[in-house]
């Protein structure tokens, strides 16, 4: 796709890869956007000369201001910084609700926490979304739910909001004769997604 939109020659000089000194050409990325952002195919010359750290030269102008990455998301109606996703979503069938996430182009589940974004399932740093999309570019990320879920409504996500307010305190008795039968008597009474210690104890009783 890149080697036919430059016609196989590098995009500023025009050599071809044959002619270049390591007989191909190179993928050209904008450091200052990410490295996702390839601006285009260049041979090896003209991509040394071509620096983050130095006034770009004037045959490169043209080429630097039209980059493939910028065409990519014009063609695909996509900004480069998009409306960071927000929202609740629920399951009806079990009525468990999930937050928002996306998954970028290798599979990885983002989780948004408040204002930043976790990777699901790794130990990783909390990112913000801005760093999330430099990372990825905004072509690569994409909205991702569990199975069985759907947006709540703006009424069901402040009944949501307002139920966290309140102090989620029940009394119940458990028989203690049985750790698994009481572990699954107490998780019927945790909200869903909630681990416990107390449950895992009983669940593992047999053990120690």
């Amino acid at each position: 796709m890149l080697l036919a939109d430059c016609q196989y020659s590098c995009a500023t000089c025009g050599s071809t890869g044959a002619e270049t000194t390591l007989g191909i050409l190179v993928i050209d990325h904008d450091g200052l956007v990410g490295d996702w952002a390839v601006r285009g195919m260049l041979c090896t010359p003209c991509n040394v000369t071509i620096r983050i750290d130095r006034e770009p030269p004037e045959w490169a102008e043209r080429y630097l201001a039209d980059p493939w990455w910028k065409r990519m998301l014009t063609e695909r109606g996509l900004d480069l910084l998009p409306p960071e996703p927000a929202g609740q979503h629920i399951n009806r069938a079990r009525g468990w609700t999930y937050g928002t996430a996306v998954m970028d182009f290798d599979g990885n589940v983002w989780n948004r926490s408040g204002d930043v974004w976790e990777r699901g399932g790794k130990k990783n740093e909390p990112v913000s979304w801005r760093q999330l999309v430099r990372m990825y570019g905004p072509h690569a990320l994409k909205p991702w739910l569990p199975k069985g879920y759907e947006p709540m409504s703006d009424e069901e996500i402040e009944e949501l909001k307002d139920s966290w307010k309140k102090p989620a305190t029940r009394e119940i008795t458990l028989r203690l004769d049985n750790g698994r039968l009481a572990a699954k008597e107490l998780r019927k009474h945790l909200f869903p997604g909630v681990k416990s210690s107390l449950a895992w104890h009983l669940l593992n009783d047999d053990k120690y």
